[in-house]
């Protein structure tokens, strides 16, 4: 069933729009350069976020995880011409490969991009809404914490996007697997939330759309 999956991937990705040069080069550097490069969104999810971002054209995204920067210039597209993308990364080792990466984008759009380096739990609370559109995609066991502090952020009618949702299918079991069983009660958690209206779709390894109500 895995290797099926994989090969409707696959497909899906020879018949969608090329990648821009540069968002291939830095899929490939971060296969090259990092130990964990199955954490990158990869091309298909990527487009899907450069896709709602166009359609919401926000003046403001949060993207929290960074990682090599990759998904950040695909949320980038999607900006107003005065628009600006915050983005938070942990681990500080990461930096210079992240601002190599954005280097090689065009400067139209990497001079949209703003790192931070920190926790973003701790750095959130003293920041001020609204953005439009956040994506996190940080430390599981954070999504509660990091949920209230986007929706805090967020202004009402924005799109809050949670990647990992579906924990490589453990969700579904997810006894004896600590970040499963965050992500279970962190999904039954949002959709008993009236504050938001959710969708979970399958989308790699599960992406959850929040709309945050008027």
């Amino acid at each position: 069933m895995q290797e099926h999956l994989r090969d409707i991937y696959a497909y899906c990705e020879q018949m969608s729009s090329d990648e821009p040069e540069y968002l291939r080069r830095i899929f490939r550097n971060t296969h090259l350069k990092t130990a964990w490069p199955q954490m990158l969104v990869g091309p298909i999810q990527g487009k899907f976020l450069a896709w709602l971002s166009q359609i919401q054209r926000p003046k403001r995204i949060l993207e929290i995880g960074t990682f090599t920067g990759y998904s950040a210039l695909y949320l980038a597209q999607g900006l107003t011409e005065d628009g600006r993308l915050d983005t938070i990364e942990i681990n500080p080792e990461w930096e210079p490969l992240i601002r190599t990466h954005w280097s090689w984008a065009p400067a139209t759009l990497r001079e949209k991009l703003h790192l931070h380096i920190g926790d973003a739990l701790q750095l959130l609370p003293q920041w001020a809404p609204p953005y439009d559109l956040i994506f996190v995609d940080a430390n599981k066991q954070d999504y509660p914490a990091l949920y209230e502090e986007s929706l805090r952020l967020l202004r009402p009618g924005g799109l809050l996007l949670c990647d990992n949702t579906l924990w490589s299918g453990k969700v579904l079991h997810p006894d004896g697997d600590p970040d499963a069983e965050v992500l279970h009660r962190f999904n039954q958690s949002i959709k008993s939330d009236p504050r938001v209206e959710v969708l979970l779709l399958p989308l790699r390894d599960g992406i959850s759309i929040i709309r945050k109500k008027s």
